[in-house]
């Protein structure tokens, strides 16, 4: 999918955070009534709220968690879709053993990026690490204020 999304010089018109979805199945979720999907799920994460996906052919967390980490980098360096596309097609490339890279088409590197709203995170129902860092700061900062009143 990344090749393609190269190839057709996409890599401004798709947010960073759209490679980093995960399929989330909760519970009561119909996909679960699947005999091959109930084949591929691992037992509830009650700390997630899903069950995690655990025989797709790969390791699901490693290459997962790489391109998240990614995805935030990237957000915290301001780094262009174009940038941050192709550290995501690197790393992706590198975790299936496909070590040649053709890089990011000439055309796109100099083209004028797509405008795009400024909130990365609004089609993710994921919550990436540090969203999970501010809640438990929020949540730590909400118990101690119980020592103030």
């Amino acid at each position: 999918m990344l090749d393609v999304i190269a190839e057709q010089d996409l890599c401004e018109n798709v947010a960073p955070i759209q490679l980093a979805i995960r399929l989330l199945i909760p519970v009561g979720s119909r996909l679960l009534e699947l005999p091959d999907v109930r084949a591929m799920v691992g037992t509830f994460d009650s700390a997630a709220l899903h069950f995690p996906l655990e025989t797709c052919g790969y390791t699901p967390g490693r290459p997962l968690s790489e391109i998240s980490e990614l995805v935030q980098r990237g957000e915290k360096l301001k780094l262009t879709r174009t940038e941050s596309f192709s550290h995501i097609r690197r790393a992706a490339r590198a975790a299936a053993g496909k070590v040649e890279f053709r890089g990011i088409p000439h055309s796109l590197a100099k083209s004028t990026p797509v405008p795009f709203l400024d909130e990365p995170w609004y089609c993710c129902a994921e919550p990436m690490n540090d969203q999970f860092r501010f809640h438990r700061k929020v949540k730590e900062a909400v118990a101690n204020a119980d020592q103030f009143v």
